[in-house]
């Protein structure tokens, strides 16, 4: 992904990113810091952006883990010395390391099944709606949604996430 389109869908993704990420933290100071850092990181990655089928959905999961990230280590963080710090960045590493795995075995899943698991999981729309809105009716979806699960898990049994 050259650095004009890479900046063309930022720009465009900014608001929502900065939005949902203030909605999962509820502080918006903290919610800017990471949506910075999510840019900075898609920055050094944009080369490899470009198998990317939902950059949207990509950046959004992203967002949620860092988010979810921050609130765990937040919770853990009464004090901060030296060795928690460096346990803190590993696990942050791995978390991210484990985050792009999944990504990249989501794309694996039949378009059916990850569309459903994006507009479920990214998108946080309920069976009901999804069926809805891609005409099939709920029990598809909860199928679907179960193989892909089942998909999911044995991909991540092989490679020892």
């Amino acid at each position: 992904m050259n650095d004009e389109i890479f900046r063309t869908h930022i720009v465009n993704l900014q608001p929502k990113l900065h939005s949902f990420a203030w909605k999962i933290l509820g502080d918006e100071c903290t919610a800017e810091d990471i949506v910075q850092d999510i840019f900075v990181y898609l920055y050094g990655k944009r080369m490899e952006l470009d198998g990317i089928n939902n950059f949207e959905a990509y950046v959004l999961h992203i967002c949620k883990c860092r988010c979810i990230d921050h609130l765990r280590r937040k919770g853990r963080e009464k004090t901060v010395d030296n060795m928690e710090f460096y346990e803190t960045a590993q696990q942050e590493a791995e978390s991210e390391r484990r985050c792009d795995n999944i990504l990249k075995m989501m794309e694996r899943l039949p378009e059916m099944q990850r569309r459903i698991l994006m507009m479920k999981y990214v998108e946080g729309q309920k069976t009901e709606q999804i069926g809805q809105r891609i005409k099939i009716s709920p029990a598809n979806v909860r199928t679907n949604l179960s193989r892909a699960y089942s998909k999911l898990r044995n991909w991540i049994k092989e490679e020892e996430l």
